[in-house]
């Protein structure tokens, strides 16, 4: 893991009309880029990794991607850096104290004395997300933007379903190698864990443990699923499952965190 202390993440005045999003992970980066007026979405690209990148190549990845877009010299009025990693832990409030972050994270991966540990806020739970940023992947990009925002994924995705929700309550966001499972009760967040998978097998494994750990009954519960990377036969199976299954980003155009 790259670690040391992150550059100053610099704020600029407004000089460009667009907004730039990435997501970084060892099994995928993508980008997207809206037009800051009227947000339509101008751009949208992915690539996935067979074999997960160690954490020192993601900055190669992501300037072949930004290169290959023409994007590494252009000017943004917002970049927003999304990270997804293992190394986090959710918090409630009144555990929390910032004197005693990297504590959270001891059970999750060995921290060093120099780690940089960042927090993310779940307002609407009262929750902190404490994790360790791909701090390598912050300061090439402050480099070359002079200013961007970073949030871990899980608190991206939490806190935007929260906001897009009706009457569902459980949630599969699929994507390359990895599943995360959210289940809201009402307005406070019942439960939520993240899962590494190799196919959908594995996907419906994870689903049954949790409607089975949290007595949640098979035919009346209805499982949302964000797919941000498709399994050949995930659908097929979960017909043999489950009796109620939607999928919520079906028409979007890319990933449900860039739309």
């Amino acid at each position: 893991m790259v670690i040391g202390l992150q550059h100053l993440i610099l704020k600029e005045n407004r000089v460009n009309q667009q907004n730039l999003t990435l997501s970084v992970s060892a099994n995928f980066i993508s980008l997207s880029v809206r037009d800051y007026l009227s947000n339509n979405l101008l751009k949208f690209d992915k690539k996935i990794f067979k074999t997960p990148l160690s954490v020192e190549n993601i900055n190669e990845e992501i300037q072949i991607l930004l290169n290959s877009n023409n994007y590494e010299n252009q000017k943004f009025d917002k970049i927003k850096l999304i990270q997804e990693n293992n190394f986090f832990a959710l918090v409630p409030d009144e555990l929390y104290s910032s004197k005693e972050k990297t504590t959270y994270l001891k059970f999750k991966t060995e921290i060093k004395d120099d780690d940089f540990v960042a927090v993310d806020n779940l307002n609407n739970f009262k929750i902190k997300n404490v994790y360790i940023p791909y701090v390598n992947v912050n300061n090439y990009l402050v480099d070359l933007f002079n200013h961007i925002d970073y949030y871990h994924y899980n608190t991206e995705l939490i806190n935007k379903l929260f906001e897009i929700k009706t009457n569902e309550q459980f949630f599969v966001n699929v994507n390359n190698g990895k599943i995360k499972i959210i289940l809201f009760n009402e307005d406070s967040l019942g439960y939520f864990n993240s899962y590494d998978i190799e196919n959908s097998s594995d996907i419906i494994y994870y689903i049954l443990l949790t409607l089975k750990e949290y007595n949640l009954e098979i035919n009346k519960t209805e499982i949302v699923y964000i797919i941000d990377h498709d399994y050949d036969n995930l659908f097929d199976m979960s017909s043999n499952f489950f009796d109620n299954y939607k999928i919520l980003n079906e028409d979007f155009q890319g990933d449900f965190l860039h739309c």
